[in-house]
């Protein structure tokens, strides 16, 4: 593509069309230095309007052409000059622009690699809120986007996971029906107030009356429901800071903070009548009433033990009558000492071997003769010296600890017999009998003695 330009008097180009100009004659030396890297040739042609003119024409590299049309050849060469300067002055400012360019690309993909970079260290670092926000779609922000994605992925498969955990820390601290807090989260917020709070902690043990009747008579689906209904009555009854927990089956915990023994009988008083209005369940109506024992600690005494307090009153509050609220006493208190002792003296017997096996022989009163025996227990204790069955299994059946003692008395007496029939004696014609509680009898332990060999 050629560009023809006229030379004017005051210096200046003019624009000429191609067709303005026709050629003549043939190439020839130019006449002054030609631009580096350049050529330049300069011909005679004629003008437009018949008048002999010198065409100049010099180019830098690969096309345009730039010529310039002149009679005057002075003219022509500063006009040529011009234009090399022109030319000289685009190149620099091409070459400029062409550094500032990659100036400038140099500093956003140093500061987009930063960001890259930024995000690794965040990530490595467990904060998963940084993104490099780099969507462009050259290699790095290819790499940029695919960081983000993953920091994004990391940060919903943790979240997915803190959300089970929570949802498993709830489900071992609370009870799933009522959603109340569960035995766990009892003991450790009472443990907490005993040893925090200097002033009055009291406990609420609350029996429902006539749940069993509620279930025979609307179903288990039904109980359920009046349970959960009798957990937000609690709750309505109670202050903000106080605590119900409900441990299971139809008993309930509260937890009083700052209110001493009589308070807290006022407290309970009112628990007792609020669950006194009847329920509506399934449709039906239902009602219920609440034994309720009170105790009550401002000491280092444990939470354990403070329960059990109110467990005592409890059963009291029942005996009394049902469907009232009944505070721990001191022969009460007494009483759970003197539990608490027995039953560590009683683990400590079987360890220490202190109790014996009493053998009775039982006779045919019409022949006198030996027909059987019957086996028994006896405790040396070591202060109270020999006592009785009557003395000390009571306590332990309400304790639980009885199933122990049977099963001692039961291999006991089994083993006794096998010693006899292996030194010969006539037994294979006796009885034994053993005195049991009713609790073993349900224990699998007693099948297995009765049938091992």
């Amino acid at each position: 593509e050629v560009m023809y330009l006229a030379a004017q008097p005051d210096g200046s180009l003019r624009v000429v069309d191609s067709t303005d100009v026709t050629r003549r004659g043939q190439q020839t030396t130019f006449l002054g230095n030609p631009v580096a890297g350049g050529e330049a040739v300069v011909m005679e042609t004629r003008g437009f309007d018949g008048t002999d003119v010198v065409q100049a024409s010099s180019r830098v590299g690969n096309p345009p052409w730039i010529t310039v049309i002149e009679a005057d050849p002075e003219h022509l060469f500063a006009s040529l000059d011009r234009i090399r300067i022109f030319q000289a002055a685009v190149f620099v400012g091409a070459g400029l622009v062409i550094i500032a360019v990659v100036v400038l690309a140099s500093r956003s993909f140093v500061r987009r690699l930063a960001n890259v970079t930024d995000l690794a260290e965040a990530v490595a670092d467990g904060d998963l809120t940084v993104r490099t926000g780099d969507s462009r779609s050259d290699e790095l922000g290819r790499l940029s986007m695919a960081f983000d994605d993953m920091a994004e992925a990391l940060a919903h498969d943790i979240a997915r996971r803190e959300r089970v955990e929570a949802q498993l820390a709830y489900q071992a601290t609370h009870d799933a029906l009522t959603g109340l807090p569960n035995r766990q989260q009892l003991i450790e917020e009472l443990d907490r107030l005993l040893v925090d709070s200097e002033d009055f902690v009291s406990v609420l043990f609350v029996d429902l009356d006539g749940f069993k009747a509620v279930n025979e008579r609307l179903g288990h689906g039904a109980g359920d429901e009046l349970l959960v209904r009798v957990g937000d009555r609690l709750r309505g009854v109670l202050r903000q800071n106080d605590f119900v927990a409900r441990l299971g089956g139809d008993e309930f915990v509260v937890v009083l903070r700052g209110l001493g023994l009589l308070e807290a009988e006022r407290t309970a008083e009112r628990i007792v009548g609020a669950l006194e209005l009847p329920f509506i369940v399934s449709d039906d109506e239902c009602s219920v009433s609440a034994s309720i024992g009170v105790a009550s600690a401002n000491d280092d005494r444990s939470s354990e033990r403070l329960i059990k307090e109110a467990d005592i009153a409890m059963y009291r509050a029942k005996a009394l009558g049902k469907g009232r609220a009944v505070r721990v006493t001191p022969e009460a208190l007494t009483e759970v000492d003197e539990r608490v002792s027995v039953l560590g003296e009683l683990r400590e017997a079987i360890s220490k071997d202190q109790f014996q096996l009493m053998l009775w022989p039982v006779h045919d009163l019409r022949t006198g003769g030996l027909v059987g025996t019957e086996a028994t227990i006896r405790w040396h204790h070591p202060i109270r010296g020999e006592l009785a069955p009557a003395d000390f299994l009571p306590f332990a059946v309400s304790s639980g600890f009885a199933g122990q003692i049977d099963e001692w008395v039961m291999e006991r007496a089994i083993n006794q017999f096998a010693d006899w029939a292996e030194e010969g004696l006539p037994v294979a014609d006796l009885e034994m009998s053993i005195n049991l509680t009713p609790e073993m009898f349900l224990s699998p332990r007693s099948r297995q003695l009765l049938t091992a060999e």
